[in-house]
């Protein structure tokens, strides 16, 4: 039996604790240096974490410089944006008028960065931001937070494009396709924005500003504008590699112009859904209306024949004749 005296009953209540008043007057030292005779666990990865970390790192080793802005926003930049301040959450002891209202998009905030550092650098400017946005729920006092990713960038949408399908790409999501925008955000420019999709999953919006939009918080360019939904573009991530063999009959790669006014995404739907031998289809340029291709013709089994990928070009030709 022991007591423990009163200068230190609020720190000796279990038998652990006593165990270490004794080893400690026994001295550490003096205890035999054996590994505990268990298996530790394996930390569990966040998958949000690891792609958030990715996604980072790519857009800086691509020239995007990652921005930090506050969680509150301003009903003057709400307004201006177009967005309701009913469906945004209001803090009832704001600070400043200038952060009353919880953001649910990263774009106005990142559309303000642009207006203060417009005509401050030579080459196009290109940010990205990762943050939660705040969705307000109807009968409860908190949101829903969500992960999200907004990309500006000063160059066109081809390029902001292409850059957001090669970091889809490198965090293998599952099938990507760009179609246009039925309900677009408020601030984005209903003729020039498409919806991102992982198969049938929505995941956000690619497109350029309003005009009226610019004008009205003084943004003298036009910055495309990138906003993904981070939360659920994880649950499409395919998280097991699929290994292909080279194939031992190679590809053949042929160049097509298509004269079409459809949209792009359209025009590559419809080249892929031509024949099985379509392995690739890849956007090179345009030109008053005409689109250039590079497709790459292929099967497994076999070498294919000049007349057959002929035959093919021309069924293609044949779908987009008004």
């Amino acid at each position: 039996m022991c007591t423990v005296p009163s200068w230190r009953y609020y720190d000796i209540n279990i038998k652990e604790d006593l165990a270490e008043e004794v080893a400690r007057i026994y001295g550490y030292f003096k205890l035999p240096p054996i590994l505990p005779c268990v298996n530790l666990p394996s930390e569990a990865v966040n998958p949000l974490l690891k792609a958030e970390s990715f996604i980072k790192r790519y857009l800086s080793d691509i020239g995007y410089h990652e921005i930090y802005n506050n969680s509150l926003i301003s009903l003057e930049l709400l307004e201006k944006m177009g967005l309701n301040p009913a469906d945004h959450l209001k803090l009832n002891n704001a600070l400043s008028r200038d952060y009353e209202y919880l953001r649910m998009s990263l774009v106005p905030s990142a559309l303000l960065n642009h207006k203060h550092n417009q005509g401050k650098i030579d080459e196009p400017l290109k940010t990205f931001e990762i943050a939660n946005c705040y969705q307000k729920i109807e009968g409860r006092e908190l949101p829903r937070e969500i992960s999200t990713l907004a990309m500006l960038s000063g160059e066109d949408y081809r390029k902001i494009k292409g850059e957001i399908e090669a970091l889809l790409w490198k965090l293998r999501v599952k099938d990507i396709s760009f179609k246009p925008s039925r309900t677009p955000p408020p601030f984005f420019n209903p003729a020039g924005t498409a919806d991102i999709y992982s198969e049938k999953l929505l995941l956000g919006h690619i497109g350029s500003i309003k005009p009226g939009v610019l004008r009205k918080i003084d943004l003298l360019n036009n910055p495309m504008a990138i906003e993904i939904n981070l939360a659920d573009m994880v649950l499409k991530i395919n998280r097991k590699y699929e290994f292909h063999p080279v194939p031992e009959y190679p590809p053949v790669l042929e160049e097509m112009t298509i004269d079409s006014r459809k949209s792009l995404g359209v025009i590559i739907e419809t080249i892929q859904n031509t024949s099985e031998l379509i392995k690739k289809v890849q956007y090179i340029n345009s030109f008053k209306g005409k689109h250039s291709f590079g497709i790459s013709f292929g099967n497994d089994n076999r070498n294919l024949e000049q007349s057959e990928i002929n035959t093919l070009k021309d069924i293609i030709q044949n779908r987009f004749k008004v």
